[in-house]
Protein backbone atom coordinates (compact mmCIF):
# COMPACT_ATOMS: atom_id res chain seq x y z
CA UNK A 1 0.00 0.00 0.00
CA UNK A 2 1.14 3.85 -0.67
CA UNK A 3 1.70 6.13 1.68
CA UNK A 4 -0.52 8.98 2.00
CA UNK A 5 2.75 11.96 0.44
CA UNK A 6 2.64 8.97 -2.88
CA UNK A 7 -0.97 9.05 -3.36
CA UNK A 8 -1.56 12.74 -3.94
CA UNK A 9 0.88 12.55 -6.75
CA UNK A 10 -2.08 10.91 -8.69
CA UNK A 11 -4.58 13.49 -10.45
CA UNK A 12 -8.31 12.80 -10.53
CA UNK A 13 -10.88 13.88 -12.17
CA UNK A 14 -15.37 13.66 -11.90
CA UNK A 15 -16.03 11.06 -14.42
CA UNK A 16 -19.46 8.92 -15.64
CA UNK A 17 -18.55 5.56 -15.62
CA UNK A 18 -20.08 2.12 -15.26
CA UNK A 19 -19.93 1.21 -11.66
CA UNK A 20 -20.29 -1.97 -9.39
CA UNK A 21 -18.67 -3.03 -5.84
CA UNK A 22 -19.03 -5.79 -3.24
CA UNK A 23 -17.34 -6.25 0.18
CA UNK A 24 -15.38 -9.34 0.80
CA UNK A 25 -12.49 -10.42 3.08
CA UNK A 26 -9.19 -10.79 3.12
CA UNK A 27 -8.67 -13.45 1.97
CA UNK A 28 -11.57 -13.39 -0.92
CA UNK A 29 -8.54 -11.00 -2.33
CA UNK A 30 -5.96 -12.64 -5.23
CA UNK A 31 -2.56 -12.98 -3.97
CA UNK A 32 -1.24 -12.49 -7.52
CA UNK A 33 -3.21 -9.10 -9.18
CA UNK A 34 -1.45 -9.98 -12.25
CA UNK A 35 -3.27 -13.66 -12.67
CA UNK A 36 -6.36 -12.11 -13.63
CA UNK A 37 -6.16 -12.61 -17.29
CA UNK A 38 -6.50 -16.27 -16.56
CA UNK A 39 -8.98 -16.42 -14.01
CA UNK A 40 -12.16 -17.68 -14.44
CA UNK A 41 -14.02 -14.32 -14.71
CA UNK A 42 -10.70 -12.89 -17.15
CA UNK A 43 -13.79 -11.90 -19.77
CA UNK A 44 -14.20 -8.99 -17.46
CA UNK A 45 -10.69 -7.49 -17.67
CA UNK A 46 -10.27 -9.20 -21.94
CA UNK A 47 -10.72 -5.19 -22.70
CA UNK A 48 -8.17 -3.50 -20.02
CA UNK A 49 -5.27 -6.13 -21.39
CA UNK A 50 -6.03 -5.56 -24.99
CA UNK A 51 -5.94 -1.17 -24.56
CA UNK A 52 -2.71 -2.02 -22.58
CA UNK A 53 -1.51 -4.47 -25.40
CA UNK A 54 -2.22 -1.94 -27.94
CA UNK A 55 -0.97 0.87 -25.91
CA UNK A 56 2.64 -1.04 -25.95
CA UNK A 57 2.43 -1.87 -29.80
CA UNK A 58 2.25 2.05 -30.48
CA UNK A 59 6.09 2.60 -31.35
CA UNK A 60 6.25 -1.10 -33.03
CA UNK A 61 3.35 -0.27 -35.17
CA UNK A 62 5.29 3.56 -36.11
CA UNK A 63 7.95 1.89 -37.19
CA UNK A 64 6.32 -0.76 -39.30
CA UNK A 65 4.23 1.81 -41.02
CA UNK A 66 7.57 3.47 -42.46
CA UNK A 67 8.36 0.53 -44.07
CA UNK A 68 4.62 -1.01 -45.02
CA UNK A 69 1.66 1.43 -44.82
CA UNK A 70 -0.54 -2.01 -45.72
CA UNK A 71 1.16 -3.50 -42.88
CA UNK A 72 0.79 -1.22 -40.49
CA UNK A 73 -2.93 -0.77 -41.83
CA UNK A 74 -3.31 -4.73 -41.62
CA UNK A 75 -2.77 -5.03 -37.95
CA UNK A 76 -4.46 -2.03 -36.62
CA UNK A 77 -7.38 -3.38 -38.52
CA UNK A 78 -6.35 -6.52 -36.66
CA UNK A 79 -6.11 -4.48 -33.39
CA UNK A 80 -8.95 -3.43 -33.69
CA UNK A 81 -10.97 -6.27 -34.27
CA UNK A 82 -9.60 -8.01 -31.24
CA UNK A 83 -10.91 -5.24 -29.49
CA UNK A 84 -14.59 -5.74 -30.55
CA UNK A 85 -14.22 -9.60 -29.73
CA UNK A 86 -13.00 -8.07 -26.34
CA UNK A 87 -16.10 -5.45 -25.96
CA UNK A 88 -18.24 -8.18 -27.01
CA UNK A 89 -17.06 -10.68 -24.10
CA UNK A 90 -17.39 -7.69 -21.23
CA UNK A 91 -21.13 -7.17 -22.59
CA UNK A 92 -21.89 -11.05 -21.57
CA UNK A 93 -20.16 -10.29 -17.92
CA UNK A 94 -22.60 -6.80 -17.33
CA UNK A 95 -25.73 -5.55 -19.11
CA UNK A 96 -24.98 -2.19 -20.01
CA UNK A 97 -28.26 -1.10 -20.73
CA UNK A 98 -29.07 -1.94 -17.14
CA UNK A 99 -26.35 0.14 -15.29
CA UNK A 100 -26.22 3.64 -16.68
CA UNK A 101 -23.12 5.16 -15.91
CA UNK A 102 -22.52 6.59 -12.06
CA UNK A 103 -20.63 9.77 -11.15
CA UNK A 104 -17.71 8.98 -9.22
CA UNK A 105 -14.32 10.81 -8.33
CA UNK A 106 -11.54 9.00 -9.83
CA UNK A 107 -7.85 8.70 -9.57
CA UNK A 108 -5.03 5.73 -10.56
CA UNK A 109 -5.08 5.55 -6.64
CA UNK A 110 -8.73 5.27 -6.00
CA UNK A 111 -12.64 6.07 -6.09
CA UNK A 112 -14.81 8.20 -4.55
CA UNK A 113 -18.44 7.44 -4.56
CA UNK A 114 -22.24 7.71 -3.20
CA UNK A 115 -23.44 4.83 -1.63
CA UNK A 116 -26.95 4.12 -0.06
CA UNK A 117 -25.85 2.06 2.88
CA UNK A 118 -22.23 3.27 5.14
CA UNK A 119 -19.49 1.20 5.13
CA UNK A 120 -17.16 1.43 7.42
CA UNK A 121 -13.66 2.76 7.00
CA UNK A 122 -11.29 -0.11 6.31
CA UNK A 123 -13.60 -2.05 4.75
CA UNK A 124 -12.66 -3.84 1.92
CA UNK A 125 -14.79 -4.17 -1.45
CA UNK A 126 -13.79 -5.58 -5.19
CA UNK A 127 -14.58 -2.59 -7.74
CA UNK A 128 -15.40 -3.66 -11.51
CA UNK A 129 -15.39 -0.16 -13.35
CA UNK A 130 -15.99 0.12 -17.00
CA UNK A 131 -14.37 3.58 -18.50
CA UNK A 132 -16.01 5.40 -20.81
CA UNK A 133 -16.49 5.81 -23.96
CA UNK A 134 -13.81 2.86 -24.53
CA UNK A 135 -15.69 0.66 -22.30
CA UNK A 136 -12.57 -0.92 -20.77
CA UNK A 137 -13.34 -3.03 -17.52
CA UNK A 138 -10.88 -2.93 -14.96
CA UNK A 139 -10.91 -4.73 -11.36
CA UNK A 140 -9.59 -4.10 -8.83
CA UNK A 141 -9.48 -4.29 -5.13
CA UNK A 142 -9.94 -1.72 -2.42
CA UNK A 143 -10.14 -0.11 1.34
CA UNK A 144 -12.57 2.34 2.66
CA UNK A 145 -10.35 5.22 3.09
CA UNK A 146 -13.44 7.26 4.36
CA UNK A 147 -16.78 7.41 5.07
CA UNK A 148 -18.73 10.91 5.20
CA UNK A 149 -22.81 11.03 5.58
CA UNK A 150 -24.03 13.39 2.75
CA UNK A 151 -27.06 13.49 2.08
CA UNK A 152 -27.55 16.28 -0.20
CA UNK A 153 -24.61 15.01 -2.43
CA UNK A 154 -26.59 12.82 -5.01
CA UNK A 155 -30.49 11.83 -4.62
CA UNK A 156 -30.81 8.42 -2.79
CA UNK A 157 -27.40 7.88 -1.68
CA UNK A 158 -26.56 9.53 1.63
CA UNK A 159 -23.00 8.39 2.12
CA UNK A 160 -19.88 9.92 0.57
CA UNK A 161 -16.94 6.70 0.37
CA UNK A 162 -13.51 6.93 -0.38
CA UNK A 163 -11.79 4.18 -1.80
CA UNK A 164 -7.85 3.41 -2.28
CA UNK A 165 -6.98 0.79 -4.10
CA UNK A 166 -4.55 -1.74 -2.62
CA UNK A 167 -5.02 -3.99 -5.33
CA UNK A 168 -4.73 -3.35 -9.24
CA UNK A 169 -2.65 -4.39 -11.99
CA UNK A 170 -0.11 -2.06 -13.00
CA UNK A 171 -1.14 -1.79 -16.79
CA UNK A 172 -4.81 -1.00 -15.22
CA UNK A 173 -3.19 1.76 -12.92
CA UNK A 174 -1.49 3.03 -16.22
CA UNK A 175 -5.11 2.89 -18.10
CA UNK A 176 -6.63 4.65 -15.24
CA UNK A 177 -4.14 7.52 -15.56
CA UNK A 178 -3.66 7.86 -19.30
CA UNK A 179 -8.01 8.36 -19.48
CA UNK A 180 -7.90 10.80 -16.83
CA UNK A 181 -5.54 12.45 -18.67
CA UNK A 182 -7.22 12.45 -22.15
CA UNK A 183 -10.06 13.65 -19.93
CA UNK A 184 -8.04 16.92 -18.47
CA UNK A 185 -7.87 15.79 -15.03
CA UNK A 186 -6.51 17.93 -12.52
CA UNK A 187 -3.33 17.22 -10.26
CA UNK A 188 -5.21 16.98 -6.29
CA UNK A 189 -4.96 15.07 -3.42
CA UNK A 190 -6.23 11.73 -4.43
CA UNK A 191 -7.93 11.40 -0.73
CA UNK A 192 -9.10 14.21 1.68
CA UNK A 193 -6.75 14.59 4.60
CA UNK A 194 -8.41 13.26 7.91
CA UNK A 195 -8.80 16.29 9.30
CA UNK A 196 -11.19 17.49 6.03
CA UNK A 197 -13.30 14.57 6.48
CA UNK A 198 -15.96 13.37 9.25
CA UNK A 199 -15.30 9.51 9.47
CA UNK A 200 -18.03 8.03 11.15
CA UNK A 201 -17.06 4.30 13.25
CA UNK A 202 -20.79 3.21 13.84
Amino acid sequence: MSDPKERRRYCRIDDGVIFRYRPLTLKDIPEDIEQLDVSPTSRFTLTSMFAATSHQMKPLLQSIQQQSLEIAEYLQMLDRKLGLVARAFLMQEINVHEEPPSQVNLSAGGIGFYADTPLAAGALLEIEIILLPSYTGIRAYGKVAYRRHDPGGQPGLAYRLGVEFIKIRDQDRDLIARHIEEKGGESQDAFPDDSEVEVENT
